[in-house]
Formats: structure tokens, C-alpha cells, sequence
């Protein structure tokens, strides 16, 4: 990090040339208490890790479309969007269909919260 003294930054240098990986203190607790409470994708947007694509397939997802209308509605077969579907899940570290499927829903429905927000402001 920025703030770090000097001397921590030409040691944790040293160390990254060894090979070691060096993750400073307040990422590390970050880590630790994502693995502690059971949240596997650490919290990450599926904004900052989805393609384009992708966070359409998300969003169809999360409005309850099956992968057959999906892949009508984008015009793509029914593999593809299975593709899209597993590459989502390792992305945001989700185990299964079910767990997919939940996720998306949540973030449809945080993201028209948010919309809903963003009107009456205006």
C-alpha cells in the first residue's frame, strides 16, 4: 500500500523477488474474515468482474429467465449460455446453478432498488 514505510516496502520487495507473496496486513484480516464468515466471492461487483456479456447473462438470470429464453432473446445457442453461466460462477466463485441463481436475483433486485433511488432524486 501507499501509506507503508519505507523500510516495509524494500523488505516486502525482497520478499515478491524470493517468490514469496506478500498481502499487507489490512488485506489480509479482509481475507481472513471473508473466509471466516463463509463469503466466498469477497464481495466483489459483478460489475468489476463480468464481461459485458456476461452481466447480461447475469441480469437475464436474475429476472428468472431459464437458459433456453436467454439464448433466444440473445440470439446465441443454449451451450453458449451454459458457457456464460459456468464462467460466471468461477468468476464470482459461486458452487453451483442454485447459488447462481440466488445471486443474480439479489443483485437484480439491489440494482432496482438503487434505480428506484437514483429517479426520486432527480
Amino acid at each position: 500500500m501507499k501509506t507503508e514505510a519505507a523500510e516495509t516496502l524494500v523488505s516486502t520487495i525482497r520478499r515478491i523477488e524470493s517468490g514469496a507473496i506478500y498481502v499487507s496486513p489490512e488485506i489480509n484480516e479482509r481475507l481472513l474474515q471473508g473466509i471466516a464468515t463463509g463469503q466466498h466471492s469477497f464481495n466483489h461487483s459483478p460489475l468489476e468482474v463480468l464481461s459485458d456479456r456476461e452481466l447480461e447473462v447475469f441480469e437475464m438470470t436474475g429476472r428468472g429467465l431459464g437458459t433456453r429464453e436467454i439464448a433466444e432473446r440473445l440470439n446465441l445457442s443454449i451451450k453458449t449460455i451454459e458457457s456464460y453461466r459456468a464462467r460466471i460462477k468461477n468468476k464470482l466463485n459461486l458452487a453451483n446453478a442454485a447459488e447462481l441463481m440466488q445471486h443474480a436475483v439479489q443483485w437484480v433486485e439491489s440494482e432496482s432498488i438503487g434505480d428506484g433511488v437514483k429517479s426520486q432524486r432527480s
